[in-house]
């Protein structure tokens, strides 16, 4: 049987992640001490201690991710023979990182860049993103079609699954498009627990000359 290792993305994180394991195992405590000095500032106690703001926010949420991912992994690397490497979005770079394509120092610069450019794209609290659950993907993408207007864009940003679609956009029109879904169909929906449009097309796209020059 094949084995595939999946490494999570941002929305997974929370105040006091790594911790348990930072205590528990000697070996992975570089991880946290070489992420520090790549950046040049406490992200490991951004990450034990908070505060939560300050971990949302995109450039620390990103290099804390890959930082948990790559430490645990160091753990259950000799343990296993994965077949395939793979994350979700900002966990496709743990990916590569696990997979020898990047050193450690390399990824966490990388995604710290990353999610300082992603942040710049958009205010702190300008765009918001919805789960939406229940209805296929031409009924969304037709409603945030109609609802979207000028520098006020929804639109889908992942088809995770039949029945199950990411939209992001401006915070004031998600709050208008979750009410017509509401209407369309009762849905479950859920806004990410991050400051601004990670999968926002619209302004990421700009971005991406950016990003691979600080690689």
């Amino acid at each position: 049987m094949s084995v595939a290792v999946v490494f999570p993305g941002q929305g997974a994180q929370f105040v006091g992640m790594g911790k348990d394991f930072y205590d528990k195992f000697s070996n992975i405590r570089d991880f946290y001490s070489n992420a520090d000095r790549a950046l040049g500032y406490s992200l490991s106690d951004i990450m034990f201690n908070g505060p939560e703001n300050d971990l949302k926010l995109t450039q620390n949420t990103q290099p804390a991710l890959v930082t948990m991912s790559a430490s645990i992994w160091s753990l259950i690397k000799d343990k296993v023979q994965p077949a395939f490497f793979a994350g979700h979005s900002l966990g496709e770079y743990s990916a590569v990182y696990a997979s020898g394509g990047l050193s450690f120092e390399e990824t966490v610069k990388a995604v710290h860049n990353r999610g300082k450019f992603m942040q710049s794209a958009v205010p702190v609290g300008a765009g918001a993103m919805s789960a939406v659950l229940g209805l296929d993907e031409d009924t969304v993408s037709k409603v945030c079609a109609g609802i979207s207007k000028a520098d006020y864009v929804v639109e889908p940003a992942n088809f995770n699954c039949p029945g199950q679609v990411v939209i992001a956009g401006s915070a004031g029109q998600m709050l208008l498009l979750q009410q017509m879904l509401s209407l369309k169909q009762q849905v479950r929906k859920e806004l990410c627990r991050c400051l601004f449009l990670l999968h926002f097309t619209a302004h990421l796209c700009s971005l991406q000359k950016r990003l691979w020059q600080n690689i």
